[in-house]
Order: C-alpha cells, then structure tokens, then sequence
C-alpha cells in the first residue's frame, strides 16, 4: 500500500499521466499471487485518488513482464484482466 501511495504522489507532484511496473522474475504461485495483489492494490488505488481529485481522467499503467509461453500458462491473466485492459 505504501508503494502505491508514492506511486500516486510521484504522479502528482511531477504531474505525470503514466508509469510502467517492470516484474520480471515469476518463479511460482506465490511470486504470481503477489504480483496480482499488488496490481490490484495499484489499480485500486489509483482509482480513489482519481474519483477524488481529477474525475474522468485515467492513468496509463504498464506492466512489463516475461512473455514466455510457459508465463502464459501460469500467469493469472483472466484476473488481471478484470482490472486492467489487456
């Protein structure tokens, strides 16, 4: 939560639109897990600093990660989905 916090006050005080999540590494369902709690806790986040201070305008937020076949497989990308477009 703390991340996301300076996420949001990075966005605002250096009056950026975007910034990109680069995770590499997902070793297991643990590492996966994580990741996801942590992007729906950025997402989650984002979304009530936007309903408070600047309604109506969206944040680009990237997320770099391997794109090998066998990430596909493991990679909870149904439930990613349900938060980001992908």
């Amino acid at each position: 939560m703390e991340f996301a916090i300076i996420i949001i006050k990075l966005l605002n005080n250096l009056s950026l639109d975007n910034f990109d999540i680069d995770w590499e590494y997902l070793f297991n369902n643990t590492d996966i897990s994580n990741f996801v709690q942590f992007l729906v806790i950025i997402c989650f986040s984002l979304d009530i600093y936007i309903k408070e201070y600047i309604l109506g305008y969206y944040f680009l937020f990237s997320i770099i990660s391997l794109a090998r076949p066998i990430y596909y497989k493991i990679i909870y990308l149904n439930f990613i989905d349900i938060y980001f477009n992908i």
